[in-house]
């Protein structure tokens, strides 16, 4: 049997104390993964929810240091969330994550009560500086947290640079797996004309790229989405095309990357 003195409690006891408790509500799977690896230092303890109503049972059964909240989910959205939050009194911080940037997008998240708002896609650097600025544990001294990549454009895999190679593996294999399911899904929802989930789906993708340095990538899909969320008649075979010929070049540079993994 395993004998657990004192000290060794103590310290298991601090350790958890002092770990940054974080609630992502978001239910795209991708970009769960990358906040996970973004926050895989030992001093973050990261629980995720799909939906509102997972995040409303899980700060009943756990207190929390900040909740970044997206707000697009399905059954209970963001903002219905967050003014529920406050509702019951509960102070705890909360980040609004979305990809639309327009004044009463950001004006509807202050409303119901979050702390901040963040635009995807978002970075390393701009989770840390929230964490930073909004967790009560977060002291001055941050050695234990790694702020770097100030140059996003430097190296578009550097969100990667704390994952271990068969980390990096697995999300590169599932992004090239992930990356046409959702082109045909787009293609799909444009032929169908099914606007209201075009503009989801078209926004979720663009989310989840992230800090990839995909700039070309976001306009396209901005574009689909905003056009979708107006119901406007747009050349999607045009647009379709460019979205394609966008995500070969990004697949292309995703198995090269992969293959030098690989060797």
């Amino acid at each position: 049997m395993e004998i657990y003195h004192k000290k060794n409690i103590i310290n298991i006891m601090t350790d958890n104390i002092n770990k940054i408790h974080i609630l992502i509500a978001e239910d795209d799977r991708m970009i769960q993964k990358l906040f996970s690896s973004i926050l895989s230092a030992p001093s973050y303890d990261v629980d995720f929810a799909d939906n509102g109503e997972i995040v409303l049972d899980k700060i009943k059964a756990k207190k929390y240091d900040i909740i970044f909240m997206d707000l697009i989910m399905p059954i209970l959205d963001g903002l219905e969330t967050t003014e529920i939050i406050r509702k019951d009194g509960n102070s705890i911080p909360i980040i609004g994550l979305s990809g639309y940037s327009d004044r009463d997008e950001i004006k509807l998240c202050l409303h119901s009560g979050m702390n901040d708002f963040m635009i995807k896609p978002v970075n390393k650097n701009d989770i840390i500086s929230m964490i930073n600025n909004y967790s009560p544990k977060t002291e001055s001294d941050t050695n234990f947290i790694d702020i770097a990549f100030t140059d996003k454009n430097k190296d578009k895999f550097s969100f990667m640079k704390k994952m271990t190679d068969d980390m990096k593996i697995e999300l590169l294999e599932n992004f090239i797996k992930y990356i046409p399911e959702q082109v045909d899904l787009i293609s799909r929802l444009m032929k169908e004309k099914k606007y209201e989930n075009l503009s989801v789906t078209s926004h979720k993708f663009k989310g989840s790229f992230f800090n990839l340095g995909t700039e070309k990538l976001t306009s396209i899909l901005k574009r689909i989405e905003l056009d979708a969320k107006d119901r406007k008649e747009s050349d999607y075979e045009g647009i379709l095309k460019e979205l394609k010929e966008e995500l070969d070049r990004i697949v292309s540079g995703f198995i090269e990357y992969l293959n030098q993994l690989k060797k």
